[in-house]
C-alpha cells in the first residue's frame, strides 16, 4: 500500500518536509517521471506487481522533489490502476490524497476531478459522481486559459470531454457518452488524434467500439 493512503492526514507536511536543493529536486522529479512511464507501460502489458513497485517508486521520488505535479501524477495513475483492478476503496483515497496536494497545475486538478467523478460512479454513487463532473467542468472552465503542465501536454478541452464521456457511460448514460465523445475526439490536437491512446476513442466515436468504461 502508498505511504499516501497508509497516512494521508500526513501527506501535505512530508511532501513539504522532504523538499531537497532546486538540483536534487529536478532529478527527483525527473526520476519520478521516468518511473511513473515505465509503471504505465508494465500496466498495458499486464505486468501487475512490477507496475506497482514502479509508481510506489513514483511517488517516493516526487515526494523527494518537492513538484507537486509529479507528485499528483503519481497517486492519480496509481489511483487509475487500481479502479482498472476493481479496487475502488483504494483508488477513492489515492484520488482525494491527490486533490489534497496543494499547488498544482489547474490543468491537472480538472483531471483529479474527472477521475474522482469516475470512482463515485463505479462504487453506484450517482449524486456524488455529478457533483464531482459540475466541480470539473467548472474547474476546467476558469482554467481554460492556462497552458499545458510540462508533465501533462495532453490536458485539453478534447480530452477533457472523453473523461466526461467515461464518466457518463459509467452512469448509463449512453447516448450522451457517445455524443461526448464524437465532440471530443473532434476537439483533440491532430497530433493527439494520431496518438495509440486516442484510437480506442476514435473506434467509440466511429460506432466501431463501446466508449471504454
Amino acid at each position: 500500500m502508498l505511504p499516501a493512503v497508509q497516512g494521508i492526514a500526513t501527506m501535505a507536511e512530508s511532501f513539504a518536509d522532504s523538499a531537497r536543493s532546486s538540483v536534487a529536486g529536478r532529478a527527483a522529479g525527473i526520476a519520478s517521471e521516468i518511473a511513473q512511464y515505465r509503471g504505465w507501460l508494465e500496466h498495458a502489458t499486464g505486468a501487475d506487481t512490477a507496475c506497482r513497485k514502479s509508481l510506489r517508486k513514483a511517488v517516493d521520488l516526487a515526494i523527494e522533489s518537492g513538484d507537486p505535479d509529479r507528485l499528483v501524477h503519481g497517486l492519480s495513475f496509481t489511483a487509475y490502476v487500481d479502479l482498472e483492478r476493481g479496487d475502488w476503496a483504494e483508488s477513492a483515497a489515492l484520488s482525494d490524497a491527490a486533490l489534497r496536494v496543494p499547488g498544482v497545475h489547474p490543468l491537472i486538478g480538472v483531471y483529479e476531478r474527472f477521475q474522482r467523478a469516475r470512482v463515485h460512479a463505479v462504487n453506484g454513487e450517482p449524486c456524488e459522481a455529478q457533483r464531482l463532473l459540475v466541480m470539473a467542468d467548472k474547474t476546467a472552465d476558469s482554467a481554460a486559459a492556462e497552458g499545458a503542465p510540462d508533465a501533462g501536454y495532453w490536458y485539453t478541452p478534447g480530452f477533457f470531454g472523453l473523461q466526461r464521456a467515461r464518466v457518463l457511460r459509467t452512469l448509463g448514460r449512453v447516448d450522451r457518452s457517445r455524443d461526448e465523445v464524437e465532440a471530443a475526439v473532434d476537439a483533440l490536437p491532430v497530433e493527439h488524434r494520431r496518438s495509440e491512446w486516442a484510437a480506442k476513442w476514435r473506434r467509440a466515436a466511429e460506432g466501431e467500439a463501446d466508449v471504454p468504461h
